[in-house]
């Protein structure tokens, strides 16, 4: 239980100090703080899979940039935004951003557009993209958006997987 209590004084730390500089209140800043601890919290508990209290750094922080992703702790890093664009058989694509980011529980249509953003560090300078297609043939002229410039998956035109690095 005691990393439990580490995790979560380190990321209400990290959402304090991301929030201290702004003209919040201090009774805003405290409910932020513990909407982080919460969400700290659950994230830990989905996260430690075998229960034994303990993350390494590289699970800590994928819970930390998924927590940001969903706006639940400030990114205290480089907010990225990314545009999906889906051709045809949209439902057939996923991606994920190192262990950052990814698409998650979304299906997509077809030949639509969607937004979302990512949070990295700060010195960050290139990404690992993966593009996947459950039925095997590509993104059909679907790509991935990162800084208003069409990087990634444009040029995935079969198999389930396609990997990619993206500076930023």
């Amino acid at each position: 239980m005691r990393y439990l209590q580490v995790l979560s004084a380190i990321l209400v730390l990290l959402a304090f100090a991301g929030s201290a500089a702004s003209t919040q209140t201090a009774e805003d800043r405290n409910r932020h703080d513990l909407r982080s601890l919460e969400a700290a919290q659950e994230a830990f508990a989905l996260i430690d899979k075998d229960g034994d209290d303990c993350l390494s750094f590289t699970e800590f922080l994928a819970a930390y940039s998924a927590l940001a992703d969903k706006g639940e702790v400030a990114c205290n890093g480089t907010t990225v935004d990314v545009q999906i664009r889906t051709a045809n058989f949209g439902s057939e694509i996923s991606w994920k951003v190192d262990h950052h980011c990814q698409s998650g529980e979304v299906t997509y249509g077809d030949n639509l557009v969607y937004n979302t953003s990512c949070c990295f560090l700060s010195n960050t300078t290139s990404i690992l993209v993966t593009c996947q297609d459950s039925y095997g043939d590509g993104w059909h002229g679907g790509y991935l958006v990162f800084l208003g410039n069409r990087v990634a998956c444009e040029d995935f035109d079969s198999g389930h997987r396609w990997t990619t690095s993206v500076p930023l």
